[in-house]
């Protein structure tokens, strides 16, 4: 350590590790619902198969892409070079705002309220830093430009999610033989989904190894992933389905795929309703419904596998972006403590900093994650197979996007508007529970509440604190 950083350094290095840690457990406990909410109040997974999941996805998540973001939290905000001098204060003030927002985190886990980590931790370095240095210290240019993806991430997620489920709605839960239809197309939904997932592996690991790889590139890696994706699915998956047989049934599917078939949440209904009349033909070896709404049924449990797919892309997206709200603040006190300065032109993070917030947030997951599941995944609105996996891949997409560009935006936003977004696609299925406008209401006064809550704690926080080590 320099001799030039005061003392109490040293204790806030071990107060800053134990509260990150705590907040990434934290984070994993409230924000698990971002990442499997949609799985779990569907039926797709159960809340032990959710966790599995979670607890490795999210890891590699944060592992793999949280460099992007932890570097926007760590320097982003604040012109660190109004501390010139009096890095202490802001050592002290990134201290402050991690205890401010495992507080909040906690609290609103208990009452069961999916809130944004990343509007808690921006509100809390914020309000200690307008505190110290006055509104003058705030990088408004970042700000502004966190504050609008923290307005378009909701809508693209909903927009996203809307036209994805309209289009499947259309193209085969209004099918006249949906069943059919569903096998036809999942390895092309198979294949759209897992190439998104391999263009943001690539696109972020490229400047990790020091290349940087032109957008052409990233076209022939979808276009490969893709074709390979879906050519696995209709030769080897599609066949299995067909005839019959669950895949939830065979190891290793057993182990994050659920046997047994949820209650249908779709009411009795004519056929000559739903499917306005006998059309096409229907392949031999599908067994025959009672009726079209059976057919649909059968057809979403097609989409069971899509469901499991997307929900291991949002726990990684998840993990990639959130992990910063927990160890940004403690990376700027690592720096600190063995320089003796902050780098605001350095976006490297110790690998080790970045495994412990991942770390903390799959125990989180695992130990109290199950609280904040049923909020978004049941109370927004039902949500059926085919309706979880569109906002599961309209959830990862864009905040995937988001973690790429360093932008830390709210997963909770995303999950929420994606939701919000397959409840306003017309309800011709007759889905029970459509829009809870008053839950929706609730989360998004829990939001407003949530910047506030942060930057009033942190600076209760850092001006006690102030008063015993610079008094």
């Amino acid at each position: 350590m320099s001799s030039d950083v005061p003392y109490f350094v040293d204790y806030m290095v071990v107060a800053g590790g134990v509260i990150a840690f705590y907040q990434a457990f934290a984070i994993g406990a409230n924000d698990v619902a971002n990442a499997l909410g949609t799985s779990v109040g569907s039926g797709a997974l159960s809340v032990k198969q959710g966790i599995i999941l979670g607890a490795i996805f999210e890891f590699l998540g944060a592992f793999i892409m949280g460099q992007f973001v932890t570097g926007t939290i760590k320097k982003g905000l604040v012109d660190i070079d109004q501390y010139a001098g009096e890095l202490d204060l802001f050592i002290l003030g990134m201290t402050c705002a991690l205890a401010a927002t495992t507080v909040w985190l906690l609290v609103a886990t208990y009452f069961a309220l999916p809130v944004s980590t990343t509007h808690t931790i921006i509100g809390a370095i914020i309000g200690f830093s307008v505190v110290q240095k006055g509104f003058g210290s705030l990088k408004w240019w970042s700000l502004g430009q966190i504050g609008l993806s923290w307005v378009l991430s909701p809508v693209l997620g909903g927009a996203m999610a809307f036209a994805l489920f309209f289009v499947t709605n259309r193209t085969v839960l209004l099918h006249p033989f949906p069943w059919e239809r569903s096998l036809q197309l999942l390895p092309y939904f198979a294949g759209l989904s897992v190439a998104i997932l391999a263009v943001f592996i690539v696109r972020a690991e490229g400047p990790v190894v020091g290349v940087h790889l032109p957008v052409w590139v990233d076209v022939i890696v979808a276009v490969v992933v893709f074709i390979i994706t879906a050519l696995i699915v209709w030769r080897l998956i599609v066949p299995f389905m067909r005839s019959g047989r669950q895949l939830a049934s065979y190891f290793p599917f057993r182990l994050f795929m659920k046997p047994r078939k949820s209650e249908p949440l779709i009411r009795a209904s004519t056929d000559e309703q739903l499917a306005g009349g006998e059309a096409g033909t229907r392949s031999s070896e599908a067994p025959a419904p009672d009726s079209h709404q059976d057919d649909v049924h059968r057809a979403e449990e097609n989409f069971v596998p899509l469901m499991v797919l997307s929900a291991v892309f949002v726990a990684f997206g998840h993990g990639s972006n959130d992990v910063a709200n927990a160890v940004g603040p403690f990376a700027a006190v690592i720096e600190y403590k063995s320089t003796a300065t902050i780098n605001p032109n350095g976006d490297s993070i110790p690998v080790w900093i970045i495994a412990m917030g991942g770390l903390g947030i799959v125990l989180g997951l695992c130990i109290w994650g199950h609280r904040v599941m049923k909020t978004v995944g049941e109370d927004i609105t039902k949500l059926t197979y085919s309706r979880g996996y569109s906002a599961q891949l309209s959830t990862a997409t864009v905040v995937m996007l988001a973690s790429f560009f360093g932008l830390p935006i709210s997963t909770t936003h995303t999950a929420v508007g994606s939701v919000t977004g397959i409840g306003l696609v017309p309800n011709k299925l007759k889905v029970e529970g459509g829009l809870d406008r008053k839950t929706l209401g609730k989360i998004i006064i829990a939001w407003c509440v949530t910047f506030v809550a942060g930057a009033g704690l942190c600076i209760v926080f850092y001006l006690a604190l102030r008063a015993i080590f610079f008094h």
